[in-house]
């Protein structure tokens, strides 16, 4: 497993210019490649073969993150037992399956996946459930749903504008907003892009993404009214120029 968690997140420290010359020599994270490995894993998690999918790849163990878990379970506790997630870029159900048994301890527990569309058909019609549901939007979620708590779990990075994106998300009134799995400059430096290559011995796909300034992310938070709970680092590999880490904020006002 760990060597299998070693190549799924390796990242080689290409930086590059802008955006659109990193999507000129990638594949693309829409790449069908990528979503034919996801689903088949996905299906066997569903089906029982395995308890764990990330990335398209199966585990025979299921790894958790503690601290992820924590702010979901408070989120839950602060708001009356009632938890209600928002699984922005979730996959076909990654998160919600690595916590389902102790989300099922919840006595009112929604988890919501929003999605590329090739994701949602098949999440609407092989994975939805009474507590599991998929969206393409965040207008969607919200006519079904009341913003609660937010997961962003290894999507920020992989968003073109990311910044515009959070203040697009945050105008729907998120109290608790859990980032994870997310690559900071380890010299606290400027953010910058790099190409993320996958190996070939999980799929050949290759897609742009950025490496985050740590106190940036943090600060534009807190100026939204947010205070930070929890910093802690993933437990994806890392290299000499950047790490894996994540954050716990809430809303001042919903700390009591």
């Amino acid at each position: 497993m760990e060597l299998l968690k070693s190549l799924v997140r390796y990242k080689k420290n290409n930086k590059i210019d802008s955006w659109s010359a990193a999507v000129k020599k990638s594949e693309g994270y829409n790449h069908t490649i990528i979503f034919d490995k996801v689903y088949k894993a996905s299906k066997n998690v569903l089906e029982g073969k395995y308890p764990y999918e990330r990335d398209g790849v199966n585990f025979e163990k299921i790894e958790y993150s503690w601290p992820v878990l924590s702010g979901l379970l408070l989120a839950a506790n602060l708001n009356n037992k009632s938890l209600n997630v928002c699984d922005f870029g979730g996959s076909l159900g990654s998160s919600f399956f690595q916590y389902q048994k102790f989300l099922n301890k919840i006595k009112n527990s929604r988890w919501s996946i929003i999605e590329q569309s090739h994701f949602v058909d098949a999440g609407k019609k092989e994975f939805e459930n009474d507590t599991l549901k998929f969206y393409f939007d965040l207008d969607g979620f919200s006519q079904e749903n009341t913003p609660q708590t937010l997961l962003l779990s290894s999507v920020l990075q992989y968003v073109e504008h990311p910044y515009d994106l959070l203040e697009e998300i945050l105008a729907f009134d998120f109290k608790v907003i859990i980032l994870d799995r997310t690559p900071f400059d380890k010299h606290n430096g400027d953010e910058y892009l790099i190409l993320q290559k996958v190996p070939k011995e999980i799929y050949n796909a290759s897609y742009p993404a950025w490496v985050f300034n740590r106190q940036k992310i943090t600060e534009f938070f807190m100026d939204k009214g947010f205070i930070v709970l929890e910093n802690f680092d993933s437990k994806d590999a890392s290299n000499k120029d950047f790490y894996y880490g994540g954050n716990i904020f809430i809303k001042k006002q919903w700390c009591g």
